[in-house]
């Protein structure tokens, strides 16, 4: 009896970590991707949405890349029930918060503060961040650094050879200061490397009969899934969708299809790992999707 009790024992710790093992080899095992939990059609104001935030279980904060609005879309109503004018039109990519405060950025790295989106009347800040990328896509808070991650679409213009790289950058928004290297590195030729080991669809291109891949990883948005901390970051252009762990290792990627995500530019998660995605419209209207998890385990 003593030695079946152990072997049962053995087999169960087996299991879990078997478990535990394909949680963190398959992050988004718990998401179906091909159907939405519940999806939303967006007003036509949104038709270019650029970006979202979550600010609490029922409202989300939509920003679209031509105005100076954040747009509080309430997921119960499926409407706008609120409009944030804080600048001139300008090209408005990414946004996030922290507790009442909002944040927006402009493609050139930028951002503007709004102080309190509660408040009758709105006081804007502008952060310069001195981001050296020309073009930025992607803003979210990372609880666990206090760092706001600044994620750019382009390769890194003020270095020659870098042309394989894209990045994630980190800004300190207590001492104003941009942290001298990226949080994240991205290598073009490993995201390559990882779709044609896993059978993943990604761009490719034909030229005298060969064909070659044309991954451009333009990073339309990123996200930090708040039970296990993965960086989620968005490439509408490549449509794909990665997962990158605290040590800069790609451990899931997956091909987004064109008919449910025909530009996937925004994501956010709710605290309970419930993730939501926003797509421009094209030919259609712009579409917000929910995604619910089973359940997740914590790094």
């Amino acid at each position: 009896m003593k030695k079946i009790i152990i072997s049962l024992v053995g087999l169960f710790t087996i299991f879990i970590f078997g478990m535990s093992f394909i949680q963190k080899s398959n992050p988004l095992q718990e998401y179906n991707l091909n159907a939405p939990s519940q999806t939303y059609n967006l007003p036509k104001i949104l038709e270019e949405v650029s970006g979202l935030t979550d600010l609490n279980k029922d409202e989300i904060a939509c920003i679209q890349d031509e105005l100076g609005i954040v747009f509080i879309f309430n997921l119960k109503s499926n409407k706008i029930t609120k409009e944030i004018n804080f600048g001139e039109p300008a090209d408005y990519e990414g946004i996030s918060h922290i507790n009442n405060s909002i944040y927006i950025l402009r493609s050139d790295g930028d951002i503007i503060k709004i102080e309190d989106y509660t408040a009758r009347k709105i006081k804007t800040n502008l952060i310069k961040t001195g981001i050296s990328n020309k073009d930025n896509e992607g803003l979210c808070f990372d609880p666990k650094t206090g760092l706001m991650l600044i994620g750019s679409k382009s390769k890194q213009t003020h270095k020659k050879g870098l042309g394989d790289l894209r990045t994630i950058h980190g800004y300190h928004l207590d001492n104003k200061k941009m942290m001298d290297e990226p949080i994240l590195t991205i290598k073009i030729k490993d995201v390559v490397a990882y779709a044609l080991k896993h059978d993943i669809e990604i761009p490719t291109k034909s030229k005298k009969g060969k064909t070659s891949h044309k991954v451009k990883l333009g990073i339309s948005g990123v996200a930090i899934h708040p039970i296990n901390h993965h960086y989620y970051v968005l490439s509408a252009v490549d449509q794909l969708l990665l997962i990158i762990d605290r040590s800069g290792d790609i451990i899931y990627m997956t091909h987004l299809p064109e008919k449910i995500f025909p530009q996937a530019e925004g994501i956010t998660f709710l605290e309970n790992g419930d993730m939501y995605i926003s797509n421009e419209g094209k030919d259609k209207p712009p579409t917000l999707f929910l995604f619910k998890p089973n359940k997740f385990q914590e790094d």
